[in-house]
């Protein structure tokens, strides 16, 4: 028995490992809820499903480095969709805007940085940058030589998808 962030007791939990491929399997005590966490091994990519006692879906939706990300859903026990949101759309204000994969794919590229990997990320928002009057995303990553240099900040303009800016970051900043 143990307890999850939300202070409900697990009253089961199994771990499925297979290559780098992570599958977490959780029953709760408090309403006999289940929840399926799917990653990779230091994945900072999860995609969780919830279930309900009967085994129909209660939710499903995607997290990466501890904020909601992509499309959430909400079903009945009866398995209708009660409601739909759109995290992504949420974030930004452009319509068209880069989504955080294809920043990762971008960073992989550029600065050789995976941030898909828990211990290659610091944090990420996306924020409203005043200068340039336009929605960026904030990358944190841990310095490139572990040797006592400052965090790497990125700066990703969502208008343009590109990077704008790497800076020293400190670790709350």
């Amino acid at each position: 028995m143990a307890n999850d962030t939300t202070k409900r007791n697990i009253h089961e939990a199994y771990t499925i490992i297979k290559e780098d491929s992570l599958i977490i399997m959780e029953k709760y005590s408090y309403n006999l809820d289940y929840r399926i966490t799917r990653t990779t091994k230091k994945g900072s990519y999860k995609i969780i499903t919830r279930y309900y006692p009967n085994y129909s879906i209660s939710s499903q939706y995607s997290v990466f480095a501890g904020n909601l990300i992509g499309v959430k859903r909400d079903y009945s026990e009866k398995g209708e969709l009660q409601e739909e949101i759109n995290y992504d759309r949420l974030l930004t204000e452009c319509g068209d805007c880069a989504s955080l994969f294809d920043i990762a794919e971008n960073i992989r590229k550029d600065f050789k940085i995976n941030i898909e990997k828990e211990d290659e990320i610091i944090r990420w928002s996306i924020e409203k940058d005043k200068i340039l009057n336009s929605t960026v995303y904030k990358i944190v990553c841990p310095p490139k030589y572990p040797d006592g240099r400052s965090y790497r900040g990125l700066i990703y303009d969502l208008q343009t998808g590109k990077f704008i800016e790497e800076y020293k970051a400190g670790r709350f900043d």
